[in-house]
Formats: C-alpha cells, structure tokens, sequence
C-alpha cells in the first residue's frame, strides 16, 4: 500500500517499473470515491440501458479531467463488440462507475482526433473507438458514483453490461 501510494505521489513515468504496488487496490482517491466505494451500494445496469463497462484500471487517474476520461473510455479497444445492443459505455474503476456514454457508433482507431492521448508509437490498425457524447442526465444519475454489478471479466479491458 505504501508503494502504490508513493508510486501514485510521484507519478508512474518517472519510475523504471511498470506496477503500481501488490495489493492495491485503487491507489490516490477522493473522499467521495472511497465513500461510494465503501458504500456497497450496487448497482445492476438495467436491459435498455445495456452497454460496455470499461475497466479503465490502468488509465484511470484520480482527477482526471472530463475529456481524459472520455478518451480514455472511447478507445482504443481490440476485439470490442460493436452489434447495436450496444447503446451506453461505463466507464469504471475498480467497480466504481465514474461516467456513462451515450454510444452512437464505432469508427476505426485513429478515426478521431484525441487531446489527452498519443498512440503514435502503438499499433491500432485493428482496433476501434466509438463517437458518442455523456448520456442523459436521468440515465447518468441512475449509476455515476455506484459500484456496477459485472459478470468476471476474463482479462479484458471490457464487459457487456444489462443484456439479462
């Protein structure tokens, strides 16, 4: 714990290893994030609000701003379900939802144009992003600041949410 803590202090690019510390589990938060995590209060994505969770426990940052978590959620994911059941994104970390995204469709990687992020020394010919904007208000209400209710994600960076 005392590793990950100064390893989040100092920031993991100026460190040789590329871990945040065993046994940590979500490393700088807010007080609010601890409060909804500890919480327990869980929430199951409802069928029409069904979608993509995406684990971002490894881009995550605690005070990300808005379009660092939008980017980091839009893509660029490989092998990502693209069928139109698809209609929200989670973004979450370490069960926490943190945002929800209205989903409009999948372009190629590389497609849009990113702020926050650079790929140029990474290969993204077979992956995706999608172009979508925050979901309304009601949907957004229902879920930011609760921990998802997800099936085990097997390694992946994503997983189908609300299909019953």
């Amino acid at each position: 714990m005392i590793e990950a803590t100064c390893i989040d202090l100092l920031g993991i690019g100026e460190l040789s290893n590329k871990v945040r510390g065993s046994g940590s589990e979500m490393g700088r938060a807010t007080i609010e994030e601890i409060h909804n995590l500890k919480s327990g209060e869980i929430v199951e994505i409802q069928e029409e609000h069904q979608g993509l969770a995406f684990l971002l426990n490894s881009t995550y940052k605690s005070g990300m701003s808005e379009i660092e978590l939008f980017e980091s959620t839009r893509g660029v994911w490989r092998n990502i379900p693209r069928d139109d059941s698809i209609k929200y994104a989670y973004a979450t970390y370490g069960g926490l939802i943190k945002e929800v995204y209205q989903i409009h469709s999948w372009v190629k990687a590389g497609t849009q144009q990113y702020f926050t992020r650079c790929f140029d020394n990474r290969n993204i010919d077979q992956r995706w992003e999608f172009v979508g904007k925050k979901a309304p208000t009601d949907v957004r209400e229902k879920y930011i600041g609760k921990v998802i209710k997800k099936d085990r994600s097997f390694g992946n960076p994503f997983i189908k949410v609300g299909n019953g």
